[in-house]
């Protein structure tokens, strides 16, 4: 089944309202100051909004499938200090292991949520607000109560977030890395089948039919 690009639709629904106003914003704050739109500036707020730009792709497929994650705060407190502590302590240096086992610190929480959601039939919203208390509670015992410093993060770790090594130079590496997101998002969603059944959970159609 080949759907049809319908520019009225297009025009017509909530995110293009939300662009024309989004632009419109950007040139009002443009005409009073004329250097909003530099480089420096696009850089600087990609950088900055990176990890929220990351974590807006695994909401977006949540959204998608007519569930919410208000967890996700949470899941990523916790998976960063796990990181910050293990540095801090000097149990773990290397900058990419940090980062390793972060995401498994992360992908864990996201697996007990997701198994007492699928299997234990808790609505999203009460599973996730449970687990969002839960593992804020964690990280606060983890770290008994206490922040880990900018200065007891590794010197390799901060210049990983403020360099473009991954790219020569060229671009930032949170940006770089988060391009990468995006790109893996779009190849699983039009080349893999369960990419295809997120989306079709929404539409009604079966990922093996056409249009996809």
């Amino acid at each position: 089944m080949n759907k049809k690009f319908d520019i009225k639709k297009l025009t017509g629904s909530r995110e293009m309202s939300l662009v024309v106003v989004l632009v419109i914003l950007c040139a009002f704050i443009q005409f009073r100051n004329p250097g909003f739109l530099s480089a420096k500036v696009i850089i600087d707020m990609l950088k900055n909004y990176a990890v929220t730009m990351i974590l807006a792709l695994g909401m977006m497929g949540v959204l998608l499938l007519g569930g919410i994650d208000i967890s996700i705060g949470s899941t990523l407190a916790l998976s960063g200090m796990c990181m910050a502590l293990l540095m801090r302590d000097g149990i773990v240096t290397n900058t990419f292991l940090a980062m390793v086992i972060s995401v498994i610190v992360g992908l864990v929480c996201g697996l007990v949520v997701g198994a007492i959601i699928a299997y234990g039939k808790v609505l999203p919203i009460i599973a996730t607000l449970g687990f969002m208390n839960i593992y804020r509670g964690i990280t606060y015992l983890a770290a008994k109560s206490q922040w880990v410093a900018a200065y007891q993060i590794t010197t390799e770790m901060k210049q990983f977030a403020q360099s473009s090594s991954l790219t020569f130079g060229l671009l930032n590496n949170l940006i770089t890395i988060t391009e990468v997101s995006e790109c893996a998002r779009f190849v699983h969603r039009h080349q893999f089948v369960f990419g295809k059944s997120i989306y079709c959970v929404t539409d009604g159609l079966h990922p093996d039919y056409g249009g996809y």
